[in-house]
């Protein structure tokens, strides 16, 4: 991966089926840095590609991981975004990279990925590259109790304990709120903050970099956000149009200045 501008490929990028081998063929073919796939585990304990569910835990006809990995580790230069769906295959996850040659430069850890995943496993960032996702993080600080929400409370009582809607209250106050998710990640070690292209939240991006923090933005499919986040300079966009991104992302190489978000 680069220092800036990557673009991950969307599990289901490019007009192939979600978490299937042909969307990674896809994600190598069309450019992407990254590859991402969702990891669950079925009954037998076997590693899987899917987003969703299934309450039987049978996922008939699913993809392993090992498929997964040995087709990410033939390539020899694109990462992969592993979007944790349960937390306990965290462990699992790590070993089964190690085996297949695939270091920490080329395993990414989102999804159910937290600050307090990082702090409960020392030597995490040693096996792979934790993102945090920005929802996570304000959820784990609003449960801790942490002050800086008391001015907000009457937003947040409806929220439940759902981390996106919690972050859909909060939206127009995020940049009030990103000095304790940032404090909370870098303690952590933590640099990268996995943020959703929703313009009030897009404000957070020069107030990271000035931390020494990188935003990686999902999920963007259309030219001009493309072009532009580009020439923002982020860590990573994910797409389900990769040529596309490409193609932007060259427009925006050649032109590339870091503008102020309004």
């Amino acid at each position: 991966m680069q220092d800036t501008l990557n673009i991950t490929a969307h599990s289901g990028c490019d007009g192939t089926a979600d978490d299937s081998l042909e969307s990674i063929e896809a994600a190598i073919r069309y450019g992407a840095d990254v590859a991402e796939v969702d990891i669950r585990r079925n009954r037998q304990g076997v590693l899987v590609l899917s987003h969703d569910e299934d309450t039987s835990r049978e996922y008939p006809g699913h993809f392993t991981l090992a498929e997964a990995f040995a087709l990410i580790a033939q390539d020899g230069r694109i990462a992969v975004n592993c979007d944790i769906k349960e937390t306990d295959t965290l462990p699992a996850i790590l070993e089964l990279a190690g085996s297949m040659g695939l270091g920490p430069e080329r395993v990414i850890l989102t999804g159910s990925t937290t600050p307090a995943m990082v702090e409960n496993n020392p030597g995490l960032a040693k096996k792979a590259a934790p993102w945090i996702g920005i929802e996570d993080t304000v959820m784990e600080l609003y449960r801790a109790g942490d002050a800086c929400f008391k001015p907000y409370q009457n937003l947040i009582d409806s929220t439940g304990e759902n981390p996106d809607r919690l972050l859909y209250a909060l939206e127009p106050h995020i940049k009030a709120l990103i000095e304790p998710v940032i404090r909370r990640c870098l303690g952590l070690g933590i640099k990268v903050i996995n943020v959703p292209h929703r313009e009030q939240i897009m404000a957070v991006i020069p107030l990271l970099k000035a931390q020494g923090m990188a935003a990686s933005i999902w999920t963007v499919n259309d030219s001009a956000s493309l072009e532009r986040l580009f020439r923002l300079g982020v860590l990573n966009i994910t797409t389900r149009n990769t040529p596309l991104a490409v193609e932007s992302r060259a427009r925006a190489i050649h032109t590339l200045h870091y503008e102020p978000l309004k």
